[in-house]
C-alpha cells in the first residue's frame, strides 16, 4: 500500500504512521486464510494481537478474520476489547454492524454502520462506499426513502465507477420511479434570512465537510439561539430525516411550518412529514397502515380450487408464479356483477394483495375491512385446510396510500375503456370519503374541518400534496413513443378548491374564539376563558376532550362549574373528579361531590342527585369507608327502587370490600325488581352477582 494513503483501519492517519509496522502480519494471515489454512491464519493474527495488545486495529483485524471464519461471537469479543481501548474505532463499528446484520438485528446493524460512516476518514472512499450502501439497504427496507437516498448518493460519490449503485439509484429516485416525488426528490437546505446570515456563517461547518453530525449540531445550535428561525428548523429536520431519525425530524419540520408563510415551502415541509410518518417504527403516528393476515396451509387442494374460482369470476389480477421458488402472487379483487364474457365493468376495487410461499398464505391491504373480508372468505371456503389466521400491522408502502381511490382490471381492456370508471372512483373517494376521514397528522380532525382554521390548514397543504403525489406515482402508465406517460385519473385542483386551499390565502379563517369546536390544542389553550360565553366554554371543554387534552378540559371545567347560569354542571364536576381520581385524591373527589350536590340542588332541581349518590358510594368504598358506602347506596335505592341501573354499582362496591351479606341484600332486591319488570338481562346479571355474594357469605 502507498504509505501516505489513509490507513484501512479508518483512523484518518496515513498508513505509514498507523498500521504499516505490523500490516505484513495481517496480510500473511489473510493469505493463509485464502489458501484454506484457517487455523494457521488465526494463529498468525493471534500472534499479532499478543505483540500489540494495546492496539485497537490489531484486535479489529483479528475480529475480521474470526468473522469470515464463521465465529461471530469470538469476533464480537475481540471488538469489545478493541472498543475498550478506542470507543471510536471506525473499522470496529463497521465489523460489528456486519455481525449484527447477520444476526438479524437490523436496527443494531444500522446504528453501527452510521457510527462507522461518521468515524471513518472521509478519504477512505472504498470502504465508505460499502458502508453507505449498507445503510441504504437497511433504510430502504425500513421504508425510509429520504435517508436511503442520502446514503446511496454518498455511496455513488465515494465510488463513481460502481455501476450497480448508479443503476439502483436511477431506478429508485429518477422521474420514472414508482416512489412519489416527495419521497424520492433531492431535498436541499433552505438559505438563511438576511437577518440570520452572519450567525449561520459563524456556525455552519466548512462546505467540504460530509459528516451529517456536524450539520446536525450546527442547525441545532442555530434553532437554540433563535427559536423563530424557520429555515434553520427546516434544515435541522432535513438533516434528521437524512439520518433516519424520523420522530425528531417531524418535530423540527412542524416548527418550520408554524413559522413559515410561503405556501409552497409549507406544502413541501408537510409532504416530507407525511413521508416520514410512513416509515417503519412510526406506526403510532401514521395515518396509513398495512393490515396483514397470515394462514398456514394444511392441504393445498382447497386453495387451488378457490384460486380457480376467483380466476373464473375475474377476481384475480396481475397473477405471477415462480415454480422454482415456489411462490404465487396476485391481486384479489372485490366481487363485481358478471354479465357475460367481455360484458360489464372491466374494473373492480382491490380486496387485498395475495402472496403464497411454500405453505404460508399472506393477505394484506391498507384497508382493514377489505382484507378481513377476503380472510373471512378464505376461512369459510377452506375450513380445516388452513390454520387460524395471525394478524399483524406494519408500515404501509407508498404505492398503497391511495389504493382505495383506484380500480383494477378484471379482464383485458384498454386504458381508455377503463378511464371513465377509474376517474369516477377517484373523485368519489377523495371528495366524499377521504375528505371526511379524521387524520392523526391533522390533530384527529378531518381535512374538511382542518381547512377551517389556520394552524391545521397549514398542515393540510402538505397532506394534500403528499396524497396527490402518491396517487400520481401509482397511476397507470402507457408507452408513448420512446416515453412512458402517466395517466392521471383525477385533478387535485378540484379537491383543493373544495377545501378552500387557494394559493396565497393564509389569512385567519375566523375571529379568535369562533369555530371553537375545530381549534387545535394550542389555540384552545390560548383562549381567554373569561370572555367566552357559556356555550363557547362548553364547546372548548368538549373539544379538549375530543383532542384528548384532559388537563386542558379540566381548566375549562374549573371555570364553568363556577357559573350559576349553567344549570347542569355535573358533567364538568365529573371530569374534575376523574382527574382527582387519577391522582388518587379521593378526599378531593368527596369535596367536588359536595360542591356538585349543592350546585345541582340550587340550579338543576336536584336532577343529578342519584348520579352523585352512586359516585359518593363508590368513593367511600374505595377509601375503605364501607359503612358510609352502604348507607349511601341504601338511601339511593330507597329513593329510586325501580331504577335497575343503581343496583349494580351498589352490589359491586360491597363485593369489592368483601361484604357478602350487604352485597347479597342489594342483589336479591335487584333480582326481585328485575323479575317484576320482566327484564331478563338484568335478572341474569343480578343472579350472577347474588351467586358471588353467597360465596363470600359461605
Amino acid at each position: 500500500m502507498d504509505p501516505y494513503l489513509s490507513c484501512p483501519c479508518g483512523s484518518g492517519k496515513s498508513f505509514k504512521w498507523c498500521c504499516q509496522p505490523y500490516y505484513h502480519l495481517v496480510e500473511k494471515a489473510r493469505a493463509q486464510n485464502a489458501q484454506g489454512q484457517h487455523e494457521s491464519a488465526l494463529k498468525s493474527i493471534q500472534q499479532l494481537v499478543e505483540q500489540h495488545p494495546k492496539s485497537a486495529p490489531a484486535l479489529g483485524y483479528q475480529a475480521e478474520l474470526l468473522y469470515v471464519n464463521g465465529r461471530p461471537d469470538d469476533a464480537d469479543d475481540a471488538l469489545q476489547k478493541a472498543f475498550a481501548i478506542d470507543p471510536d474505532f471506525p473499522l470496529g463499528h463497521w465489523l460489528r454492524g456486519l455481525i449484527r446484520k447477520d444476526e438479524g438485528e437490523t436496527i443494531g446493524a444500522l446504528i453501527q454502520f452510521r457510527k462507522a460512516a461518521e468515524l471513518y476518514d472521509p478519504k477512505s472512499n472504498g470502504v465508505l462506499a460499502e458502508i453507505h450502501a449498507a445503510i441504504f439497504d437497511i433504510e430502504m427496507r425500513l421504508n425510509h426513502p429520504v435517508a436511503a437516498r442520502a446514503s446511496l448518493e454518498k455511496a455513488v460519490h465515494c465510488d463513481p465507477s460502481a455501476e450497480q449503485l448508479r443503476t439502483t439509484f436511477d431506478s429508485l429516485f429518477s422521474i420514472e420511479s414508482r416512489l412519489p416525488e416527495c419521497a424520492r426528490k433531492a431535498y436541499t437546505f433552505r438559505p438563511a434570512s438576511p437577518a440570520r446570515s452572519a450567525a449561520w456563517q459563524a456556525t455552519l461547518p466548512a462546505k467540504e465537510s460530509t459528516r451529517l453530525s456536524e450539520a446536525l449540531a450546527a442547525f441545532d445550535k442555530l434553532t437554540t439561539e433563535d427559536h423563530t428561525d424557520g429555515a434553520a428548523w427546516y434544515n435541522l429536520g432535513l438533516v434528521r430525516a437524512w439520518m433516519g431519525d424520523h420522530p425528531k425530524a417531524i418535530v423540527s419540520l412542524l416548527c418550520s411550518i408554524e413559522l413559515d408563510t410561503d405556501e409552497a415551502s409549507i406544502a413541501e415541509s408537510g409532504a416530507l412529514i407525511e413521508v416520514l410518518r410512513c416509515g417503519s417504527g412510526m406506526e403510532e403516528q401514521a395515518d396509513y397502515l398495512e393490515n396483514r393476515i397470515f394462514f398456514q396451509l394444511q392441504h393445498p387442494e382447497p386453495l387451488i380450487a378457490l384460486l380457480g374460482a376467483w380466476s373464473e369470476s375475474q377476481r384475480i389480477s396481475g397473477a405471477e408464479s415462480d415454480k422454482e421458488a415456489g411462490t404465487f402472487s396476485a391481486l384479489v379483487l372485490e366481487e363485481t356483477p358478471q354479465l357475460g364474457l367481455g360484458v360489464g365493468a372491466p374494473v373492480a376495487k382491490l380486496g387485498c394483495y395475495l402472496f403464497i410461499v411454500s405453505n404460508i398464505v399472506r393477505l394484506w391491504s391498507p384497508n382493514k375491512d377489505a382484507v378481513n373480508k377476503v380472510a373471512d372468505e378464505v376461512m369459510r371456503k377452506l375450513g380445516p385446510a388452513v390454520t387460524a389466521p395471525m394478524h399483524e400491522v406494519g408500515h404501509c408502502n407508498f404505492s398503497d396510500i391511495t389504493v382505495e381511490a383506484m380500480l383494477f382490471p378484471t379482464r383485458e381492456a384498454s386504458i381508455h375503456e377503463m378511464a371513465g370508471k377509474m376517474g369516477e372512483q377517484a373523485r368519489n373517494y377523495f371528495e366524499e370519503v377521504w375528505i371526511q376521514r379524521p387524520f392523526k397528522s391533522l390533530g384527529g380532525v378531518s381535512p374538511v374541518d382542518a381547512a377551517a382554521h389556520p394552524a391545521y390548514r397549514k398542515r393540510l397543504l402538505g397532506v394534500v400534496k403528499f396524497v396527490e403525489e402518491c396517487f400520481i406515482s401509482s397511476s397507470p402508465r402507457v408507452q408513448n413513443g420512446n416515453q412512458i406517460q402517466i395517466v392521471v385519473m383525477y385533478d387535485f385542483s378540484r379537491l383543493r378548491r373544495q377545501l378552500g386551499l387557494a394559493a396565497g390565502d393564509l389569512q385567519a379563517i375566523a375571529e379568535p374564539g369562533s369555530n371553537i369546536d375545530t381549534l387545535p390544542v394550542a389555540e384552545l389553550a390560548a383562549l381567554d376563558v373569561d370572555k367566552l360565553s357559556d356555550e363557547q366554554i362548553d364547546q372548548a371543554f368538549r373539544s379538549a376532550l375530543k383532542l384528548d387534552a384532559r388537563d386542558l378540559a379540566g381548566k375549562f371545567a374549573t371555570h364553568i362549574v363556577d357559573r350559576p347560569t349553567v344549570a347542569d354542571r355535573y358533567p364538568y364536576y365529573n371530569h374534575l373528579m376523574q382527574l382527582a381520581q387519577a391522582e388518587n385524591d379521593t378526599a378531593g373527589v368527596l369535596t367536588l361531590l359536595d360542591r356538585a350536590d349543592k350546585a345541582d340542588a340550587e340550579s338543576n332541581s336536584g336532577q343529578r342527585q342519584n348520579d352523585i349518590s352512586v359516585k359518593r358510594g363508590q368513593v367511600h368504598a374505595t377509601r375503605g369507608e364501607v359503612d358510609k358506602s352502604y348507607e349511601t347506596f341504601q338511601s339511593l335505592l330507597t329513593r329510586a327502587p325501580n331504577d335497575l341501573k343503581f343496583y349494580g354499582p351498589a352490589i359491586e362496591a360491597m363485593l369489592g370490600q368483601k361484604k357478602g351479606l350487604w352485597a347479597l341484600q342489594f342483589a336479591e332486591a335487584g333480582l326481585a325488581k328485575a323479575r317484576s319488570q320482566n327484564n331478563r338481562d338484568s335478572e341474569q346479571y343480578f343472579m350472577e352477582l347474588a351467586s358471588a355474594a353467597k360465596k363470600l357469605v359461605g
